[in-house]
């Protein structure tokens, strides 16, 4: 552990894997029942692309939230060889604030890493986020790319004094006319301490994020690290993924 003025830091990191969303309008466009994070997109299942972002040196434990074909999921797992200790929460209701909630019970690390497991996020360094997150002392870390196509993205107002978030705004559609507009937006990692979850609320939204994001963020304690060179793509439609597999063919 980490020491500050002789006082011992706890420094322990855990990550929440959310990975059993059942990816209904993916599913229907691709015309398959699969799992969404097992998808191949550029030659590895989307779930990649964000265990490949938590290293054994700077997170000590993965959980892997399951839900819609959880054995699936489970069996991809137990196929890799991940150095971390790896465990297995199960939601018991289709919200994201039911997946975190159920996930926290198997974790004792002060920190915790909340990933989307459908998103591709190249480029982006963990070890800066979870070193900007601890500067900053605030709540929660919200790691946010610059985006055009707002209209299929949470996008962010942010104070620009000090980064702090301010409100946001799910996949407005006034920016349908604006493709060509730009701004930041979620890219689906969270960081936050354990005294971060005691304010989540599952009345502020019986889905998405917002139940974990509203309270903090009245409070103002999100504050958001940017990451403009950040290669991110949200593959929640049809149109996501062929901007995905575009760039990955292209590059």
């Amino acid at each position: 552990m980490a020491t500050q003025g002789g006082i011992v830091l706890d420094t322990t990191v855990a990550s929440i894997v959310l990975a059993g969303g059942k990816g209904t309008r993916f599913r229907q466009a691709l015309s398959t029942d699969g799992q969404k994070v097992l998808y191949s997109v550029g030659g590895k299942p989307l779930i990649r692309y964000t265990t490949d972002l938590l290293v054994a040196e700077l997170v000590d434990h993965i959980i892997f939230n399951v839900g819609y074909k959880a054995e699936d999921v489970r069996d991809w797992v137990k196929e890799q060889f991940f150095t971390q200790r790896v465990s297995f929460s199960h939601q018991d209701e289709w919200s994201t604030y039911n997946a975190v909630m159920n996930a926290l019970k198997r974790s004792d690390a002060a920190n915790v890493v909340l990933c989307n497991a459908d998103e591709i996020r190249l480029g982006l360094d963990l070890r800066d986020v979870l070193a900007f997150h601890r500067q900053h002392g605030r709540m929660m870390t919200m790691v946010a790319a610059e985006r055009d196509h707002l209209s299929r993205h949470r996008v962010l107002q942010i104070r620009s004094s000090d980064n702090v978030l301010l409100g946001t705004e799910y996949t407005p559609a006034r920016f349908k006319q604006a493709p060509s507009h730009k701004g930041y937006v979620n890219a689906g990692i969270l960081v936050f301490g354990g005294q971060a979850s005691v304010l989540f609320d599952s009345h502020h939204s019986t889905t998405g994020w917002g139940a974990l994001l509203d309270p903090l963020c009245r409070r103002r304690e999100i504050v958001v690290y940017k990451c403009s060179q950040v290669n991110f793509f949200n593959v929640g439609t049809r149109e996501e993924l062929d901007s995905a597999i575009k760039f990955l063919e292209d590059a």
